[in-house]
């Protein structure tokens, strides 16, 4: 799945507007595109579920602040 750099920012202004990555934002990238519904909602979760431990782990671990 590679993506140019227009298309990144394209992705990035529509995702900004919160929430998590769905199965229909995901098939939206190249290579992604003939997920079916499932594995495309398998896929997001999981990356959501990495997400969230990442940033728990450098939270913990002092290598960013919260600003809450």
């Amino acid at each position: 799945m590679i993506l140019d750099e227009s298309d990144l920012v394209t992705k990035r202004e529509s995702y900004s507007q919160g929430g998590n990555l769905s199965s229909e934002m995901l098939k939206t990238f190249k290579g992604c595109e003939n997920y079916s519904d499932e594995e495309a909602q398998q896929i997001a979760d999981g990356l959501q579920s990495l997400a969230s431990l990442l940033f728990e782990f450098f939270k913990e671990t002092n290598t960013i602040k919260t600003i809450y």
